[in-house]
């Protein structure tokens, strides 16, 4: 794999690529021989779970000058993408995606439930995103949740997390999960903890830089 990721990043004009692994903490996958090898930790990741009842599906209270609506048309999507690319753009092995390429890989998804996709606007201005999904019976997973700078600090994120919690509810789902970065540096990990969520298990991100060749 590293032989190929060095030819992978001559073919595309760079000087490095990176390889990465994820490993269960406390798993048996023996780490101790990846240091030597070159590999170091550079990221770790929480799955985070909570349960949800009939007390989640009622109506979620907003922040004032807010209003929630789905992704439906396609200017909708263009604002999604927009502000995906935006609130993301610092996060961590983030690359901006042009929009034609971004829809052409969606389209490709096994299954896309545009009626669990969302937009938030402040006072008429798209400012927030989120994306949820359901591939297991039961089991609902907040995929993203973006607030752009300009619209932080304004209580954004926990209330979009609820409007996931509250379709998933309303779908039957009586878990939520959802994976975030420990070093995300927008507060998220305080706003799920604050929604219920917990820790259902950590991963390390073990990567290797590889040199083109």
């Amino acid at each position: 794999m590293a032989a190929r990721t060095a030819q992978i990043a001559t073919e595309t004009g760079n000087a490095e690529a990176a390889l990465t692994i994820g490993q269960i903490v406390d798993s048996p996958f023996p780490v101790s021989v990846l240091p030597a090898a070159g590999w170091r930790v550079v990221r770790r990741f929480n799955r985070m779970a909570r349960g949800l009842s009939d007390a989640d599906a009622g109506d979620v209270p907003l922040p004032g000058g807010v209003t929630v609506g789905k992704v439906i048309t396609e200017d909708d999507r263009r604002s999604y993408h927009r502000i995906h690319d935006e609130t993301f753009s610092e996060h961590w092995v983030s690359v901006a995606e042009p929009y034609q390429t971004w829809t052409e890989r969606v389209a490709t998804w096994q299954s896309i439930d545009w009626s669990l996709w969302w937009l938030a606007s402040l006072d008429g201005v798209d400012v927030a995103c989120l994306k949820c999904s359901q591939w297991t019976p039961g089991v609902g997973f907040v995929d993203t949740v973006g607030v752009l700078k300009s619209a932080r600090g304004r209580g954004l994120g926990s209330a979009l997390v609820r409007v996931g919690f509250a379709e998933l509810a309303r779908r039957g789902c009586t878990r939520v999960e959802l994976r975030v970065d420990t070093d995300n540096g927008t507060g998220a990990l305080r706003v799920y903890e604050a929604a219920g969520l917990t820790p259902a298990f950590q991963a390390d991100i073990w990567e290797l830089r590889v040199a083109a060749g």
